[in-house]
């Protein structure tokens, strides 16, 4: 997988959620949508990320999941 664009490819949440799982050393979100195709699905899929950061330690200031997408 690839990125090559921030703006346009963390808009889902896929490809941000397999960038967390591979910089945290393989550990797993979770479940989420892997083929997400209404909005509701795709902020799901960014704020999953994110608490996921959260939970690693990561501190998140003034960003959420609707700044990914």
């Amino acid at each position: 997988m690839s990125i090559s664009d921030l703006a346009t490819d963390f808009h889902d949440g896929v490809k941000f959620i397999n960038l967390v799982e591979e910089i945290s050393g393989g550990k797993s979100v979770g479940k989420y949508n892997l083929k997400p195709k209404i909005i509701s699905q795709k902020l799901e899929n960014t704020s999953l990320g994110m608490a996921f950061l959260v939970r690693e330690g990561v501190k998140l200031v003034n960003i959420g999941n609707e700044d990914l997408g």
